[in-house]
């Protein structure tokens, strides 16, 4: 197909300064978080540059990573948080201006993209035009190759299917006119079942770079992160203004689907990634596949170091918010804590996995089962939950806001407590009703997500003699037994500290004279 791009839609659109979190039709982009989850993340990858760009030891002494510092940045600033971070690291590239992307179609792409996506001059780093490397290394030639970026480095050409999506979103950010035969290109390298290839071109066996261009209708299979990168690039596009690509992204979408285990997954490398199911999560969520992104997102979710798993002097203490890249490095770091040897996988794993967590439901997804319709003031109620996030930390409280048939003291009873869902998103509580009679909220709220969850019980006055408590309603005229029972009950459920008699003594003496006040309350009203 031929791309044509549309500048009154581009001016429409604005400037996009995030790859992936687009918005070309209503409803696609990824929903908004209560960002605990984000904040989390983003304070576990800062650290790691905060001195500039990211290095690692390579068995071969220090080694700078400048395309994982890029992903970092580009994580962080997606994410919207760190910018001291996301600045340490492009003051550290414009220090060595030269450091990355020289003659490599994909490396300057790629820094051009950051570039700009963080508002920086990708025509002057350091003195570099970064822009204009990628503009010369565009064939302009007319054939088969009109717009791919091939590279100009004395080591050969190594432009594949990973480094053309670069090519195409820097162009297109920077509305440069080649960014319509760039995209072209990349929408020829689309395979039959939608997926698009990696391989452009055969491989000298003796230097490993591209020689001979193969014709993709007589060589063309598809490759999962291939197709990710190439959507994520044609996405960008089409909300920049290129017209065209609905039905190349439709596709690619019919085929991405087609990959996903039922678990929610995705095998970009040989196994099941957080990277590429990450980044699935994002290209699915913006073409509008909601149930699938949360699916992806919530099985990335899983290999997510929360702070229930993480507490002081386990092996994760201190590791909140990494990421693992595949389920046997985060099963082992649960008894080992992140290997020294494995930490920069995880670093790389989380540049990509934390775009997951921008993928949220609306509030209101948590489905509460168990409750009955109706039951006596304090008995106690098991609830299941289900729909949160893996390993998520919830809080499970009665919604205090005052409300007809709530009794004097309800703000104490309903103090909250916390329970911890397990690696299925699931968990179990047991709720002491409140003596307040008539319908009462249970709600409860993912404190990682945000997502939330509601159920409504009819409080009923309790039989006489079955020890629970009447509240301030009337029958039952043991008040100060009823106001020490909720004592009790608050604290048998982790809802108030078991200091001691003194402390019980204060608090029954306390509840009973508020009841006793509401009971004076009650009688003068009547008379």
């Amino acid at each position: 197909m031929t791309v044509r791009r549309s500048r009154l839609a581009a001016l429409a659109i604005g400037a996009v300064a995030l790859p992936v979190l687009l918005a070309p039709s209503a409803g696609a982009a990824p929903s908004a978080t209560s960002g605990q989850e984000v904040a989390d993340a983003g304070a576990w990858l800062a650290p790691h540059v905060a001195s500039g760009v990211y290095s690692y030891d390579s068995g071969f002494g220090d080694y700078p990573d400048y395309g994982l510092s890029l992903d970092i940045v580009s994580a962080l600033h997606q994410l919207g948080v760190q910018p001291a971070a996301q600045a340490a690291v492009l003051d550290g590239l414009a220090a060595e201006p030269e450091a990355y992307g020289v003659g490599s179609a994909g490396g300057a792409g790629k820094l051009a993209t950051v570039l700009q996506q963080t508002s920086r001059d990708a025509s002057d780093l350091g003195g570099r035009d970064v822009l204009a490397e990628v503009v010369d290394m565009v064939v302009t030639d007319a054939g088969p190759e009109l717009g791919r970026g091939v590279d100009a480095s004395p080591w050969g050409d190594y432009s594949s299917g990973f480094t053309q999506p670069f090519v195409v979103s820097a162009l297109s950010l920077a509305g440069d006119p080649l960014a319509d035969d760039a995209t072209d290109f990349l929408t020829r390298q689309q395979c039959a079942d939608g997926g698009f290839r990696d391989v452009y071109s055969e491989v000298d066996p003796t230097t490993f770079a591209n020689a001979a261009y193969l014709d993709p209708a007589t060589s063309c299979e598809s490759d999962l992160d291939s197709t990710l990168f190439a959507m994520t690039a044609l996405q960008l596009a089409q909300a920049e203004g290129a017209a065209g690509l609905g039905t190349n992204l439709s596709d690619a979408t019919t085929y991405l689907l087609a990959q996903q285990s039922t678990d929610g997954s995705f095998d970009g490398a040989g196994f099941a990634g957080t990277n590429s199911t990450g980044q699935a999560a994002r290209v699915l969520a913006v073409q509008g596949q909601a149930a699938a992104a949360l699916k992806a997102a919530d099985w990335v979710r899983g290999r997510f170091v929360t702070p229930a798993l993480a507490p002081a002097g386990s092996p994760l203490a201190g590791e909140v918010g990494a990421f693992a890249k595949d389920s046997a490095q985060f099963t082992d770091a649960l008894t080992y804590g992140i290997e020294p040897a494995q930490r920069h996988e995880w670093v790389r794993a989380s540049s990509q996995a934390a775009l997951a967590l921008q993928i949220n439901p609306a509030s209101g997804s948590v489905v509460v089962t168990g409750a009955p319709a109706e039951a006596s003031a304090g008995s106690d109620v098991a609830l299941t939950l289900s729909g949160l996030a893996p390993h998520e930390t919830v809080q499970v409280q009665f919604e205090s806001s005052a409300g007809a048939g709530r009794s004097v003291g309800f703000a104490a009873v309903a103090l909250p407590t916390t329970v911890v869902a397990n690696a299925a998103g699931t968990a179990t509580v047991s709720v002491t009703l409140p003596a307040a009679l008539g319908p009462q909220s249970i709600l409860v709220t993912g404190l990682g997500t945000g997502r939330t969850g509601t159920v409504d019980i009819t409080v009923l006055a309790a039989a006489p003699g079955d020890g629970t408590t009447g509240g301030g309603t009337a029958g039952g005229g043991a008040e100060g037994s009823g106001a020490a029972s909720d004592a009790t009950a608050a604290r048998r459920d982790g809802r108030l500290p078991d200091t001691g008699a003194p402390v019980d003594l204060l608090l029954v003496t306390l509840a009973a004279a508020a009841v006793a006040a509401g009971a004076v309350i009650v009688r003068r009203a009547r008379a």
